[in-house]
């Protein structure tokens, strides 16, 4: 019953549903990219003292984070 309820009143959204969808998914996967970002800069930048590397890859997580918040906004719109 749930079921055909949700079918019946969800499917004249079924465009925005699908592109909010995606939106989350990019959202999503660039918030779980930044840990690993970071292990990378403790494991190659911060060991190694390679100051270029933290650099570059410091820049990479601001872009990923700027990504990120853009897909989650454009998903709550």
């Amino acid at each position: 019953m749930l079921i055909h309820l949700l079918k019946t009143h969800l499917l004249k959204y079924k465009k925005v549903l699908l592109y909010v969808l995606g939106l989350q998914i990019v959202a999503t996967s660039a918030t779980l990219m930044l840990p690993r970002l970071n292990a990378d800069i403790i494991d190659k930048g911060v060991i190694a003292q390679d100051m270029p590397y933290i650099y570059k890859m410091g820049a990479v997580m601001l872009l990923v984070t700027l990504v990120q918040v853009g897909f989650a906004i454009a998903a709550v719109f």
